[in-house]
């Protein structure tokens, strides 16, 4: 029987164990682990404490306490901590075995239950607040979880057009120079998809997936300092020093105000809560934690709008029928010089045709057959399938564009592209035409009309014209021919409802506003001067 140790925290320290015991026969054996119980009543709660010590690591003492479940016979060690003199002693697991007794034994002493598997027990389970702590995602995660899933829209299936994901992409992410490495297209259907690319900027490789693009460029990193770029030193949601770290079950509409305020257009400010709204409708949809339909912090918020703010400029500006003719004409003298932007303008001048859409027009979308122009809809603003009616004007512009396949200059290149509208741009690689993905590729499309409506404006001298103009122009024209019948004109113009069109489209001159108020004052005879 090993000689009992007081209690004490000198003792212990200075206490040497003892590794030999005597067998039955009375040989002197060593035994591996030594334990020593302490001097300590029968019947107090410390009943079972032991020091425990190993040959192999001398010095190295440990608390254990031995016990016996009740109706058992085999003896059980539970270790309490390890001997640090002035730091855990004789107080400090008292305490402990203390509270495991409370827990562990009944009212006679006996143990009912192992504090051991009582332990495991507590790594496996955990409440439902542990459980809330570590389901909770900041914002910033949330937000590379949305990229990652390929921008999805907020309540119907499929993605954002690449031109939306562009501009959500600066919000989500942008103001930063990741942002340099990201490419956008449509596929057929309308859904928008990114894509990864070299940085000219940073001379940076493209990443190979959304993780590594996020590793090269983690939050509040490489923000975007060109004062031409970034003139404000906006931040993005992911690189928000506040917002990133915040839990998405925290946002509320003071914290999105707060973010907003650094941006000065009002535009800007509505893209950024709608951005705010696609994250909330997608963790919802998700199942993130302390999120739900009902809370939606950005849903029908909207900015106040500054009443002084003068409207822009072309804003419900457009072409009467005799400019709309010069223009046109301008354009046709202008095709050696700008060949495809001149047929572009005159193509979008008599059928509405948004640049963007006409611009993204294949060969095969021109169903001469059917009197057809198919839009795709993954080039419509809405994203269904439309179609423009093909009219006598409509076809002689197009059969000028189907001739550039004779074109000397452009013949050769024209054929193996897909695209109604080719590029000229001299940065045309036409050494790689032979690869099918390079010539159905945005780089060998024509992507803007601006140099030749350049011209247009310096030759006719004109301030207001560009092609913003024509879209409402054709709006115009079919509201005259069609004696104002506006349920009618949207279906020329592919509006879903008469309001847009009329708040959007439909508009007039201060001259012919001035003119029809005249019009309407002879009505009002009964108003004469009096003399006096």
């Amino acid at each position: 029987m090993d000689k009992k140790l007081k209690f004490d925290d000198s003792e212990i320290r200075e206490f040497i164990s003892s590794f030999t015991y005597s067998d039955r026969e009375g040989n002197i054996k060593q035994k591996k682990v030594s334990y020593t119980p302490f001097n300590i009543p029968k019947k107090s709660r410390l009943k079972g404490l032991k020091l425990r010590e190993r040959k192999e690591n001398k010095g190295v003492k440990y608390f254990v306490v031995q016990y016996k479940l009740k109706g058992t016979k085999i003896p059980r060690y539970c270790p309490l901590g390890k001997f640090v003199f002035g730091r855990y002693g004789v107080k400090e697991v008292e305490d402990e075995l203390i509270e495991l007794n409370k827990k562990h034994t009944d009212n006679k002493g006996h143990w009912i239950s192992c504090p051991l598997e009582a332990k495991q027990k507590a790594k496996i389970i955990i409440t439902k607040e542990e459980a809330l702590e570590k389901r909770k995602e900041p914002t910033s995660k949330v937000v590379e979880d949305y990229c990652k899933a390929g921008f999805p829209r907020a309540t119907f299936g499929g993605t954002l057009v690449a031109n939306v994901i562009g501009k959500r992409a600066r919000c989500f992410i942008g103001y930063n120079l990741r942002k340099t490495h990201l490419t956008y297209h449509n596929d057929n259907n309308g859904n928008g998809h990114v894509g990864f690319k070299v940085s000219k900027k940073t001379r940076i490789v493209a990443p190979s997936n959304w993780d590594e693009l996020f590793k090269k460029y983690p939050p509040g990193k490489k923000i975007e300092r060109d004062k031409n770029l970034n003139p404000n030193n906006c931040r993005s949601i992911y690189d928000d020093p506040v917002l990133s770290k915040t839990w998405i079950g925290d946002l509320d509409r003071d914290l999105i105000k707060d973010y907003i305020r650094q941006f000065k257009s009002e535009s800007v400010k509505r893209d950024a809560i709608e951005c705010f709204n696609l994250l909330y409708c997608f963790a919802c949809n998700e199942g993130y934690l302390g999120v739900s339909e009902d809370k939606n912090p950005a849903y029908k918020y909207k900015p106040k709008k500054d009443r002084a703010k003068t409207r822009n400029k072309y804003y419900k500006k457009a072409f009467n029928k005799e400019n709309l003719e010069l223009v046109c004409n301008k354009a046709d003298e202008l095709r050696k010089r700008f060949p495809f932007q001149a047929e572009l303008i005159r193509l979008m001048s008599t059928t509405g045709i948004r640049r963007e859409e006409a611009c993204k027009l294949w060969k095969s979308d021109i169903r001469l057959d059917l009197d057809e122009i198919i839009l795709r809809p993954g080039i419509t603003k809405s994203g269904r399938e439309e179609f423009c009616t093909i009219t006598a004007p409509v076809k002689i512009i197009l059969e000028e564009i189907l001739a550039y396949k004779n074109n000397k200059d452009h013949g050769d290149y024209y054929k193996v592209i897909p695209w109604l509208f080719g590029t000229v741009f001299t940065r045309l690689n036409k050494d790689k035409l032979f690869d099918e993905d390079y010539r159905n590729s945005d780089q060998t499309r024509l992507k803007t009309d601006r140099k030749c409506w350049k011209a247009i404006r310096e030759e006719l001298g004109w301030e207001y014209c560009t092609s913003k103009m024509l879209r409402k122009s054709y709006g115009q024209t079919t509201q005259r021919q069609l004696k104002g019948r506006s349920d009618k004109s949207i279906r020329l113009m592919r509006q879903s409802t008469t309001e847009i069109f009329d708040k959007a489209y439909d508009g007039a001159e201060k001259d012919e506003i001035k003119k029809d108020a005249h019009k309407v004052a002879e009505l009002f005879t009964f108003i004469k001067r009096k003399t006096g």
